[in-house]
């Protein structure tokens, strides 16, 4: 749900920014993204592990993200105009993966830079 209101307290004002330090606890099994890169899952015993995601840069409330479910993940990269890699990556709920198009979000995806 694309609405981090329903998380926590946001100002949805462009001028108004912060730092996210996210931490989850969830599943071992599941993949967990936010908008820091994902860091290596530490073992929290009976099947789950705990997230600890560096701060992010000062942004805008509304534009947090953090993701977490049984999905399946492809992953590629680009490289910018400016010279810098960027990591990519496509999540599917488990169910749905086989009708994913990974080739063709990560060619929109490059296109749109």
């Amino acid at each position: 749900v694309p609405d981090s209101r329903r998380v926590y307290t946001v100002f949805e004002q462009p001028d108004l920014k912060a730092v996210f330090r996210f931490t989850v606890t969830a599943p071992a099994a599941w993949q967990v993204v936010s908008n820091s890169p994902t860091p290596e899952p530490q073992p929290a015993g009976e099947g789950t592990a705990v997230w600890r995601f560096a701060p992010t840069p000062r942004i805008s409330s509304y534009i947090t993200a953090l993701v977490a479910g049984p999905y399946e993940v492809v992953r590629s990269e680009l490289t910018s105009s400016d010279g810098r890699t960027i990591p990519l990556g496509v999540f599917a709920r488990k169910s749905l993966f086989g009708y994913l198009d990974a080739d063709y979000v990560f060619d929109i995806t490059r296109k749109g830079f």
